[in-house]
């Protein structure tokens, strides 16, 4: 059986930024940071994180401009996530917009005082989670 957790990726160019829900499926925590160069396949990847927690559904941050059209950043998001599901076809995919994610994110982290390579390291997970955060409270009010 599925558990509730939920996987949440934000899916740059360089890095994914990977998150997870508590189980519970209440919370959102950050969890690592796939490097795309020197990962060489983070498709596979992610289907490891989704076994290993037995995760049916992918929270996909969706980069809007801030008038809310779509991007070439959105294109490969979407892109992304059609290579994904064509390779995990059982897994359910849902997108939530991201914009300011990752500033937020850098500023708590400043505001922590990360600093440097900890920093890039940390970024970008923590923009998944708060991208999954935002995805989870939504369903709790809606």
């Amino acid at each position: 059986m599925p558990s509730k957790r939920v996987l949440a990726l934000d899916i740059g160019t360089v890095r994914i930024g990977v998150a997870i829900s508590s189980i519970e499926g209440n919370i959102a925590l950050p969890l690592e940071t796939i490097h795309l160069k020197v990962t060489p396949d983070p498709i596979e990847t992610i289907r490891t994180l989704l076994e290993k927690e037995n995760i049916r559904h992918i929270v996909v941050g969706l980069p809007l401009t801030l008038d809310g059209t779509q991007s070439a950043a959105v294109r490969r998001t979407k892109q992304f996530v059609a290579d994904m599901k064509a390779r995990i076809p059982d897994i359910k995919v849902y997108a939530q917009d991201e914009r300011f994610t990752s500033s937020v994110a850098e500023n708590t982290l400043m505001q922590l005082d990360t600093k440097g390579e900890k920093k890039k390291l940390l970024v970008d997970s923590m923009a998944a989670a708060l991208i999954l955060q935002t995805w989870l409270d939504r369903r709790k009010s809606g």
